[in-house]
């Protein structure tokens, strides 16, 4: 992938679909998805192939998402 997103968050009602939504007001497609699990449920990582970079702008708008514990941008 051209880019790839990591998200660490806690898992919630509605936060994958904040971040989804998210980069799609941003214009950044997605290319691949996978997730994983941790701590009994209590945390999992999201890692998302991306087409193309992630903006400022969407980097901060991510960051803000209520359950988001940290994220990576490669």
């Amino acid at each position: 992938y051209p880019a790839a997103l990591l998200v660490r968050y806690r898992p919630g009602p509605e936060l994958l679909s904040s971040i989804f939504d998210a980069l799609k007001e941003g214009g950044v497609t997605v290319l691949g998805i996978d997730n994983q699990s941790f701590e009994g449920g209590q945390a999992s990582l999201l890692r998302l192939g991306l087409a193309g970079p992630l903006s400022t702008d969407l980097r901060q708008e991510i960051e803000r998402i209520a359950g988001v514990l940290g994220f990576e941008v490669q």
